[in-house]
């Protein structure tokens, strides 16, 4: 439709170039040499002016095709960091945060990273179907913001694991955060179709991390994991902390 636009546009172009050279050379052919000048040199001024306003519209109908290239581009990069079903953001976008975490000063402050996980979730799909098993994500994932602090970053992390970061002046305060988390979680009513209460905790791998620009993402991980699998097994529905300096 744009291509048949331009070339609509083109054939105008050349119609009014035509044009005064047409009238003109009639003109001369009738001995009138004045009335030749004055259309050239008004005919042209036309379509100097014409091509002015069509540069102009075309820029500005650049523009704006740029613009919302943009707007495109930028939620499809929103969308590629959201998890579909939560509408949490996802893993990709928490990495993305956390370099900007690690590499610059602003970013270099105190912070507990939080690895929480569903107690016994595949139990809960083999029984109740994964319609309900999503419905659940859903209801935690709630509990989790909701149980957040002013500033803090929240992702699913998969499945039925999600990842926090919120600033901590001490491992005290990290624990504190957790433990607000679980309690949160704890305390929400789930009811299946037959409307019977399901009770649903989670399990939480604290890590304590006082100097950010000291730890690798990798080794942050895999402490995070180490707690989590710690509570987990010392009975489930509890935080196990650990301190990412003191584990050096």
């Amino acid at each position: 439709m744009a291509e048949k636009t331009q070339n609509t546009s083109n054939i105008w172009l050349i119609f009014l170039m035509l044009l005064p050279a047409a009238c003109a050379i009639t003109c001369l052919c009738l001995g009138k040499t004045t009335a030749a000048a004055s259309i050239m040199l008004g005919s042209y001024g036309a379509i100097i002016i014409f091509g002015v306003l069509k540069y102009r519209h075309n820029k500005h109908k650049q523009a704006a095709e740029t613009e919302n290239l943009r707007l495109q581009l930028a939620e499809a990069r929103q969308l590629s960091y959201t998890d579909a079903l939560t509408g949490m953001y996802n893993r990709w976008w928490y990495n993305e945060q956390l370099k900007k975490h690690h590499s610059q000063p602003e970013y270099r402050r105190r912070y507990a990273a939080i690895l929480i996980d569903i107690d016994r979730f595949k139990d809960i799909n083999d029984t109740y179907g994964h319609l309900y098993g999503d419905q659940v994500l859903l209801k935690v994932s709630a509990a989790i913001k909701a149980a957040m602090p002013e500033g803090a970053l929240a992702c699913r992390w998969g499945g039925d694991e999600f990842l926090c970061q919120a600033r901590a002046a001490s491992p005290e305060e990290a624990w504190d955060i957790s433990e607000n988390i679980r309690l949160q979680v704890e305390k929400e009513d789930f009811f299946t179709a037959d409307k019977e209460r399901l009770k649903v905790t989670v399990s939480i791998g604290c890590v304590y991390v006082e100097h950010p620009q000291n730890v690798y993402s990798s080794r942050l991980f895999a402490l995070a994991d180490q707690a989590l699998y710690q509570a987990k097994h010392s009975g489930a529905n509890l935080v196990c902390l650990k301190s990412a300096d003191q584990q050096q």
